[in-house]
């Protein structure tokens, strides 16, 4: 998706069943040479009770490599990505609505007076490793706006040199379902 699209139209999502497993392991596959060329680990945590998520699958999958193609060039060779998902309810009585996922690594962390400004079109973070990834800096206000348009949220916890986490929540069913 062009960042022009995001802005002038708006995203359009195509609804379907979405496999969070088979899209971390296409996400994972499409990235396996830059992971072994920086001799990372990569762990899974996906809750094996998973079920689809009613998504758009394309775009979910455009979140998730955007969230691991920046674990994976602002970790240290060496280093270790995450990627997670599990249920999460509302209320201990009822059913799961939503679903957590989330990316984690070992990388160089965004400092707190940086962290507001990440989500922003063409914004670069001041580390000299950043400077040496390539990228325009729109990865992120990508995902911000693929993950609204799907009615969840997504965030960040990050520390300078102890890395980041970026967490998206999102409906398990269309958002205005879940909102009804």
């Amino acid at each position: 998706i062009a960042v022009p699209e995001l802005k002038r139209e708006g995203v359009r999502l195509e609804y379907g069943e979405t496999d969070l497993h088979l899209i971390a392991g296409r996400v994972l596959h499409a990235l396996q040479s830059k992971i072994e060329d920086r001799q990372l680990e990569v762990s899974l945590e996906l809750d094996d009770e998973l079920p689809p998520i009613e998504a758009d699958p394309a775009r979910v999958r455009q979140i998730l490599g955007n969230l691991v193609s920046n674990a994976v060039n602002f970790t240290y060779p060496g280093g270790h990505v995450t990627i997670g998902a599990k249920l999460l309810r509302e209320d201990e009585d009822q059913a799961p609505a939503y679903c957590a996922l989330w990316v984690s690594d070992t990388g160089i962390g965004i400092p707190l007076e940086e962290q507001a400004h990440i989500w922003e079109r063409f914004y670069r973070p001041t580390n000299p490793l950043a400077a040496e990834a390539s990228g325009l800096g729109v990865g992120l206000s990508i995902v911000k706006s693929l993950v609204d348009a799907h009615g969840g949220r997504v965030w960040l916890e990050s520390a300078p040199g102890e890395g980041s986490t970026f967490t998206v929540v999102l409906p398990l069913k269309r958002a205005q379902q879940v909102r009804s």
